[in-house]
């Protein structure tokens, strides 16, 4: 099945709000697998983005003050990104991606992958 363009813009919408497969599938009348391979292709090219326009480079900075001299917030979050059987039980081993958003206009935002936690290492 081909998605029109309205439809690929509503998806879009969809993911971004965190709408489940089913629910989309449902509204656009559409496939299992074509819901599921469009949401696969469009998260990789969310990601491929990021990538390309340096958003996932680590340096980046972001926080300081703005023109007006005041202090801009940074809200920084991390999780463990790793792998289980089956999906049971806890992922023992992975890696932690640390992530950093502004809280401005701009959403200035950067992730970066980490193999520790260790507050040397984040700094």
């Amino acid at each position: 099945m081909q998605m029109s363009h309205a439809d690929c813009i509503l998806h879009s919408y969809w993911w971004t709000l965190g709408t489940t497969s089913s629910d989309a599938k449902n509204i656009l009348k559409a496939g299992t697998d074509t819901v599921a391979n469009w949401r696969c292709s469009f998260r990789e090219a969310v990601g491929n983005e990021s990538v390309s326009k340096g958003w996932m480079s680590p340096g980046q900075k972001i926080g300081g003050k703005t023109a007006e001299g005041e202090k801009i917030d940074v809200f920084m979050d991390e999780t463990l990104c790793g792998h289980c059987k089956f999906h049971r039980g806890k992922p023992t081993t992975g890696v932690w991606i640390v992530g950093c958003v502004e809280k401005t206009e701009e959403r200035k935002f950067f992730f970066v992958a980490v193999e520790d936690r260790h507050k040397a290492r984040i700094q």
